[in-house]
C-alpha cells in the first residue's frame, strides 16, 4: 500500500536526461500543469546529478530508487532503459497515476493504451481507467499507456478511415536517429562529417551506415532491431484495434535524419473513392491537412507541433480505388502532449 506523503501533488519523470524527457517537461512547463512541482529521475549514470531546471527551480537528476515513487501524484515513465519494466511496477504499486511513454512497447502487458485526439474525436474509443482510492490518494490501475508516433499514427489513420471501409492499408515509417536517443544523434553526426572528409566511419549503435542512406535493418552488431521494432508497433495497433477497423500492415525504414517522423501510406478501398472525402475523414481525426497547391509536410516543417501533418490524399495512377498518403510529425512533441492531455484528464476526474 502507499504510504502517506506530503508530496501527493509531485510529478516524477523517470528518463527526465533522455531526449523524451526533456521534451516532456518542457511542455508540462509551457501547460503550467496544475500543482506543478518535478522530481527528475533518470538511471543513465552520466545524467545523475546533473543540475537541472524544473518549474522554474534549481534541481537534480537523481538516480532510481522505486522508494522515491511513494506519495508521487503522477509518475510519467520516458525511458526504456534496463530497469524501465522494474520501475512501472514499483510506480504502479506505490499508488501514484502512471503514464508510460516510452518509444518501445508497452512496460506493463495489462496498460491501457490512450490517444486523447481519438478520444476527442471518436468517443466510443475512449478508455475510462478505473480509479480506486488508498490512504487518501486516486490511482490508476492498470497503468495508462501513450502509444509511440507509428502506433498513434496506424491508429489514427485505421480510425479515421473506418466509415469508408478500406480493404487493405500499409503503412511505411521513417523513423528518425533521435528514436535511439542521443547516441544516435551523435553517430549520424559523426558519420555525416567523417564521410564528407572522405574518412571512414563508426558505427557502434548501428553497426550501419546510417548517413545518406536508407536502411531496413541494422548491423548485426548493433542492439536494436528494426524488425522487432515493426513487430512491436504491429501488436500494440493490433491490440488497440481489436478488429473494429482494419489493422494496417506497417514497414519500418531508417532515415538519415535527426528528428521527426515521416510516412507514406498506401490505402485501396475496394472502390472509387473521392480525394475530398478522405481528407474530411482525417480532419475529423484531428489531422491537418495540406491543400493540393501547398508544399508537402516534412520532418522539419513539423517540428514544435503535436498534430500528425499531411498532404492532400493522392489517387493511384494504375488502380483508380486507390490513394497514397504522406505525411510527418515531430514524434517527441506529439507524445509529450499527449502524455501531459492524459494526465490533465486524470487529474480532472
Amino acid at each position: 500500500m502507499p504510504r502517506p506523503s506530503a508530496k501527493r501533488n509531485a510529478i516524477a519523470i523517470v528518463g527526465a536526461a533522455t531526449l523524451l524527457g526533456k521534451e516532456l517537461k518542457m511542455v508540462l512547463e509551457d501547460r503550467n500543469f496544475p500543482g506543478l512541482d518535478i522530481d527528475l529521475f533518470d538511471e543513465d549514470s552520466e545524467a545523475i546529478g546533473v543540475l537541472a531546471e524544473a518549474a522554474g527551480e534549481a534541481t537534480f537528476v537523481r538516480g532510481l530508487d522505486e522508494e522515491d515513487f511513494h506519495g508521487m501524484g503522477i509518475v510519467f515513465l520516458a525511458s526504456s532503459g534496463a530497469r524501465a519494466a522494474t520501475s512501472a511496477e514499483s510506480a504502479v504499486a506505490s499508488g501514484a497515476a502512471v503514464i508510460d511513454l516510452n518509444p518501445r512497447g508497452p512496460l506493463l502487458a495489462d496498460s491501457l493504451i490512450r490517444i486523447p485526439n481519438i478520444e476527442k474525436s471518436f468517443p466510443e474509443r475512449a478508455f475510462t481507467p478505473s480509479v480506486a482510492t488508498a490512504n487518501g490518494g486516486a490511482h490508476l490501475s492498470p497503468m495508462v499507456r501513450v502509444p509511440s508516433a507509428p502506433v498513434t499514427i496506424a491508429i489514427t489513420l485505421s480510425t479515421a478511415l473506418a466509415k469508408l471501409a478500406p480493404s487493405r492499408i500499409a503503412i511505411t515509417f521513417f523513423p528518425p536517429v533521435s528514436e535511439r536517443g542521443q547516441p544516435g544523434i551523435d553517430e549520424l553526426e559523426t558519420q555525416t562529417t567523417r564521410l564528407l572528409a572522405l574518412q571512414p566511419i563508426v558505427q557502434p549503435l548501428f553497426d550501419a551506415q546510417v548517413a545518406f542512406n536508407l536502411n531496413s535493418r541494422f548491423g548485426a552488431e548493433s542492439k536494436h532491431n528494426l524488425g522487432k521494432t515493426r513487430d512491436e508497433a504491429a501488436f500494440e495497433i493490433s491490440r488497440y484495434l481489436g478488429g473494429q477497423a482494419i489493422t494496417p500492415a506497417v514497414q519500418f525504414i531508417q532515415a538519415p535524419v535527426f528528428y521527426g517522423y515521416a510516412f507514406s501510406a498506401f490505402a485501396d478501398f475496394g472502390l472509387a473513392t473521392d480525394g475530398a472525402a478522405i481528407a474530411a475523414a482525417l480532419r475529423e481525426a484531428g489531422i491537418k491537412i495540406e491543400n493540393a497547391a501547398a508544399a508537402a509536410p516534412t520532418n522539419i516543417s513539423v517540428a514544435d507541433d503535436s498534430a500528425i501533418h499531411m498532404a492532400a490524399p493522392a489517387s493511384d495512377t494504375i488502380s483508380p480505388t486507390a490513394m497514397w498518403l504522406w505525411g510527418a510529425v515531430d514524434h517527441f512533441r506529439m507524445a509529450a502532449v499527449s502524455a501531459v492531455r492524459v494526465a490533465e484528464s486524470i487529474l480532472a476526474q
